[in-house]
């Protein structure tokens, strides 16, 4: 079940119904001091909840939260949840059918980044995709969540989002989007 919603004006909207909103949704999930960027929820193409399709080898995944999840599960033998994973129609859906099963912390570190990588490779593979990368600049990205492997451990509606001295978590994604971004080919003008 997705959760996101938002109060505007003070009404109630969906998330269906936002993507029908004449906004612009990355407000909702992204914020930055020009230093750091911090992000958090599906309204942004840096995160992973963000409903943006991939295809790897041969298989349609409806986002990277998707194809992580998966193979999260595949890994752990669990071909019950894998299955509920990928039938999941929200990102959100997927997120928590893959909460279902636990990998070691060394597993998330070493084997879960190298999937999220290779996820998000793909994700940022298009010349829209990339331009959203890299107009990121030099800045330190870091999703701004109580996730303390993915993220920093500060939620994104705290006052320390930005500041770095107060994170308590990895960072694992941030440092994925930052290594990627390093990796971009130079664009062509």
């Amino acid at each position: 079940m997705v959760k996101d919603k938002i109060i505007f004006k003070n009404k109630e909207y969906s998330v269906k119904n936002i993507k029908t909103m004449n906004i612009d949704t990355s407000k909702l999930s992204e914020k930055t001091d020009k230093v750091t960027i911090a992000f958090a929820g599906r309204f942004t193409p840096l995160s992973n909840l963000y409903p943006e399709p991939i295809e790897i080898d041969g298989k349609l995944y409806a986002s990277t939260e998707h194809f992580y999840q998966h193979h999260k599960c595949l890994s752990a033998g669990n071909l019950d949840v894998a299955a509920e994973v990928l039938m999941a129609e929200e990102p959100e859906d997927a997120m928590a059918a893959g909460a279902k099963v636990q990998r070691p912390l060394a597993w998330t570190i070493k084997e879960g980044k190298q999937l999220m990588m290779k996820a998000t490779k793909e994700k940022f593979k298009s010349k829209k995709m990339q331009k959203i990368l890299r107009d990121t600049g030099k800045a330190v990205i870091v999703e701004s969540t109580r996730n303390p492997l993915w993220g920093t451990g500060i939620p994104f509606n705290s006052r320390d989002a930005l500041s770095p001295k107060a994170f308590s978590g990895r960072n694992l994604m941030g440092t994925v989007l930052m290594e990627l971004r390093d990796e971009l080919p130079p664009e062509v003008k």
